[in-house]
């Protein structure tokens, strides 16, 4: 079976794309900062934070109080909210 020639080239390269942006004199707008982002985005960091360290450090406790031997799913889970309880520590410190 013959391929049927086609009448479009394709031209992947960036300049077809994007346009030739090396001779461009446009800067980036500046950024506009909205004032509810200072005022609810560290509030949200803040409550994500605390919530993920209560309930990393209520997992932890409830491992380390189990009397049976722990699984390997357990063992996992402990040591993802470990890994976690440190992330939420250490984003706590950043806010």
């Amino acid at each position: 079976m013959a391929t049927l020639p086609t009448s479009d080239s394709a031209n992947f390269s960036t300049v077809s794309t994007f346009g030739d942006q090396n001779n461009s004199t446009d800067k980036c707008p500046p950024a506009v900062f909205k004032e509810w982002q200072s005022t609810v985005v560290p509030a949200c960091m803040l409550l994500i934070s605390v919530l993920g360290i209560v309930m990393n450090l209520f997992v932890l406790t409830v491992f380390c109080f189990h009397k049976k031997a722990c699984t390997v799913a357990e063992i996992y889970l402990s040591n993802l909210a470990a890994a976690d309880l440190f992330l939420m520590a250490a984003l706590q410190e950043e806010s």
